[in-house]
């Protein structure tokens, strides 16, 4: 057997270059075909795809933390059994990954909304609008073939089936490893300070529906989450304050009652009555004063420590379509051609140097 020479002259390295030189220009039409063929198919592609619609919803996120008026609220840890200290959620960071959850999205993929006339599920409108159905990926999973959801879904209470269905659309649409085009994007811009909730798709309506659902379900859980604790302690209070309520205006009865079955003549034993009655219902308007003014206070600060979602832009039909141009596409083509085209040439002469007829070819030139 007879291994190929690794030990060639410059003269042979020359030789065998104009060697292949000459093979390669004998078919020089047919690479060149290749390269027209390659770059002619990208423009024809840009052509036939489909235009992209941006829904954009650009917003501003604010939320203040009151130490200091919570501190002052005296006497309100005794009342509640506990500190007041509130949780801070404000993370601009956490906007942003919550705004893309499974949490989120899925949600929002059970709105009951209106596209192209029809009144559906978004998730429904997707699956139609993108005929997921008719797609290997859906034939071929047992759960998601069997998904049906009707306007009664609720995240909560989906089976099996409709969970399947959610969690693979969802996924669709934040994107993952496995399936990283996604159309939902979500990102912190710091010179302007908003928060850019953008979804991109082929169909224009489903895509401003989308974000809008999507913007809705991401406020209207975040404010939730965000004030929770401090409601609950509003609810507390605010019952702390109806019992105390309850307990005057029984005792006021009470004490108008002894005023009364003591008219014009007032037993020694009334009076003990009347006077524990008394310093019961001063000392029962005291507390509800002091609730009162704690639950006043807590009340601000709810108010206060209510995070802010300012809407700065939002999206409206129609949405200008974002066009592929065909001869960007024609030279992105033609370019990646050439070079994979040379990288196969290079490749293809180090082969043809390593060939044990190299050297023959080499000494015949």
């Amino acid at each position: 057997m007879i291994s190929p020479r690794q030990d060639y002259t410059v003269a042979e390295l020359i030789a065998s270059a104009r060697s292949f030189r000459s093979q390669i220009w004998a078919i020089r039409w047919p690479l060149m075909a290749l390269l027209m063929f390659g770059s002619a198919g990208s423009m024809a592609w840009a052509w036939m795809a489909k235009p992209i619609y941006t829904a954009r919803a650009s917003f501003i996120f604010k939320e203040d933390a009151n130490a200091g008026l919570m501190a002052g609220l005296s006497g309100l840890g005794a009342l509640l059994g506990g500190g007041t200290t509130a949780s801070s959620y404000s993370s601009l960071d956490r906007i942003v990954e919550l705004s893309g959850s499974d949490f989120i999205v899925g949600r929002s993929l059970l709105e009951n909304v209106s596209v192209d006339g029809q009144r559906d599920l978004l998730i429904n409108h997707y699956i139609k609008a993108h005929n997921l159905r008719q797609t290997r990926k859906w034939q071929n999973d047992s759960l998601l073939v069997k998904a049906e959801l009707d306007t009664n879904a609720r995240y909560e209470s989906l089976d099996r089936r409709q969970r399947q269905a959610v969690n693979y659309v969802g996924k669709l649409i934040r994107g993952t490893k496995a399936l990283p085009d996604g159309i939902l994007t979500v990102a912190f811009d710091k010179k302007s300070a908003m928060v850019h909730l953008v979804v991109e798709d082929t169909h224009e309506e489903l895509a401003v529906r989308l974000n809008q659902s999507l913007y809705q379900h991401l406020v209207r859980f975040y404010t939730a989450q965000a004030t929770s604790v401090l409601e609950s302690r509003v609810r507390t209070l605010q019952l702390k304050a109806d019992s105390i309520s309850n307990q005057l205006s029984q005792t006021q009865s009470a004490s108008a009652r002894t005023t009364d079955q003591a008219y014009g003549l007032i037993r020694q034993s009334d009076k003990v009555s009347q006077k524990q009655l008394v310093v019961r219902e001063n000392m029962l308007i005291m507390m509800y004063g002091e609730v009162i003014k704690n639950l006043e206070q807590l009340q601000f600060l709810l108010h206060s420590n209510t995070p802010s979602f300012t809407l700065i832009d939002q999206p409206y039909l129609p949405i200008k379509p974002t066009l592929k141009k065909p001869w960007v596409y024609g030279l992105t083509g033609l370019a990646f051609g050439a070079v994979t085209m040379f990288i196969g040439l290079a490749v293809s002469f180090v082969v043809f140097m390593t060939r044990p007829n190299a050297r023959n070819s080499s000494s015949e030139s």
